[in-house]
């Protein structure tokens, strides 16, 4: 059975296709006017990759899911993939996952080589020079709780972000979400650039952290 493939056009430097024009989602990161398609053999649909053969090549090729748009099947069946690599009305359960490497404030690494974004905080690198320290001693905070440490991982409405990498709430064994930990010590602000469950929650925990003045929210401005 063939499928169709819809992608983006800069998937091509890695798969070095020809292929005809069709409709794609927008890459924010890799702009492209050119819309492409593809015929080819998917072997396997992966949690963040769809393993395709392509006419003619012997080695399967991994495609993120986040630069496809849909696969057509040749009886008609569809499967359409958003920006954010989820299939549609595809939801991921909470799981239990074990934390190999803390890499910033706000990113981790799984055993399995995945990449987790701490949903709800901005842990974006502060242009602030004095705030670089809170940026810091956050991230120590976090190693401290769950480097080499077996944590549940809970979902929202969006599950991946733009890199295909996981966007997650952190409850520790005790039942406590590290995300909400880290913005209550005032670490860092909370992400209110787009709809999040806990966004309000979110939001109240940085009002505390303001009018107590913790971390971040210390600093006099000069």
């Amino acid at each position: 059975m063939r499928f169709v493939v819809l992608l983006t056009a800069s998937l091509l430097l890695v798969t070095n296709q020809r292929v005809s024009a069709q409709e794609q989602y927008p890459d924010k990161l890799y702009p492209r006017s050119e819309k492409w398609s593809v015929n080819c053999r998917v072997l396997r649909i992966a949690e963040k990759t769809v393993i395709v053969l392509f006419p003619k090549q012997e080695k399967p090729v991994e495609i993120y899911r986040t630069s496809l748009k849909k696969i057509e099947f040749e009886d008609g069946i569809q499967i359409s993939f958003n920006q954010y690599g989820q299939i549609e009305g595809e939801t991921i359960s909470p799981r239990t996952v074990h934390v190999k490497d803390v890499l910033t404030l706000g990113t981790v690494r799984l055993d399995n080589g995945e990449e987790v974004v701490l949903n709800g905080i901005d842990y974006s690198l502060p242009s602030d020079t004095t705030l670089l320290r809170f940026f810091y001693k956050g991230a120590e905070y976090v190693q401290s709780l769950i480097l080499n440490q077996t944590v549940t991982l809970q979902f929202d409405l969006q599950q991946r972000d733009n890199f295909g990498r996981l966007l997650a709430y952190v409850i520790l064994p005790g039942g406590t979400m590290l995300n909400a930990e880290i913005i209550k010590r005032g670490f860092c602000k909370a992400d209110n650039t787009r709809f999040l469950l806990y966004l309000e929650d979110f939001k109240a925990l940085e009002s505390e952290a303001q009018q107590e003045k913790r971390g971040i929210w210390g600093v006099k401005k000069e």
